[in-house]
């Protein structure tokens, strides 16, 4: 017998995957809007709040920036391509913006440990500032006894246009600066790259 409480779960679901996203990891998510409450994750609160949007009339789904990390294959660099140009002993990113709502970050030159299992980032978003906190994570085996550099590609959904400050903070710079650095996201479409030298290891041997 579908009972009133059930007729609510199952339009919940339907919901749900009308507004594409899954209740996953929030950090793998794919979707476009998944955190339509607001509250920085992806639950099952989401679900509520549709449900109280369509049959309650509560406040419409807001989209909120969410950071996606775009799985790829851990090598080690020797050197980050800037356009056309190869170069060695910097800590940089490339970014474009597709002038709606998508900001794709390449940070090149970032240091990790040579073997890790996993690397990702997490993000904090402050109105127009932007901090990214890299992370890895060990395997079965444990860390290696060196470090290595490696290009790592991260994406922002649901960005409107504007100027932004973006800070990263990487693991292994040993008390120098973090990458800081404007982005001016416009219409139609926007993008640039910023670098600095570093002289310490592993980015000079």
């Amino acid at each position: 017998m579908l009972t009133q409480k059930n007729m609510v779960l199952v339009l919940g679901t339907v919901l749900i995957l009308s507004f594409g996203f899954f209740i996953t990891d929030r950090t793998l998510a794919q979707s476009d809007c998944g955190d339509v409450n607001g509250d920085g994750g992806i639950n099952v609160g989401d679900a509520v709040y549709i449900i109280n949007h369509v049959f309650r009339n509560g406040p419409a789904p807001t989209c909120s920036p969410q950071l996606v990390n775009i799985p790829g294959e851990l090598q080690c660099q020797s050197k980050f391509s800037f356009g056309e140009k190869d170069l060695s002993g910097v800590d940089g990113v490339m970014w474009s913006y597709d002038g709606e709502s998508i900001l794709h970050i390449e940070h090149g030159g970032a240091a990790f440990n040579c073997c890790p299992e996993n690397i990702y980032a997490t993000v904090d978003i402050v109105d127009n500032d932007i901090y990214f906190y890299e992370h890895e994570t060990e395997g079965e085996f444990g860390f290696c006894h060196c470090l290595c550099l490696f290009n790592i590609k991260y994406r922002i959904l649901n960005l409107p246009p504007g100027e932004y400050n973006i800070t990263i903070y990487g693991l292994y710079i040993y008390g120098e600066d973090p990458l800081n650095f404007t982005v001016d996201c416009q219409l139609p479409s926007s993008s640039g790259s910023h670098y600095v030298e570093r002289n310490i290891y592993p980015w000079v041997l």
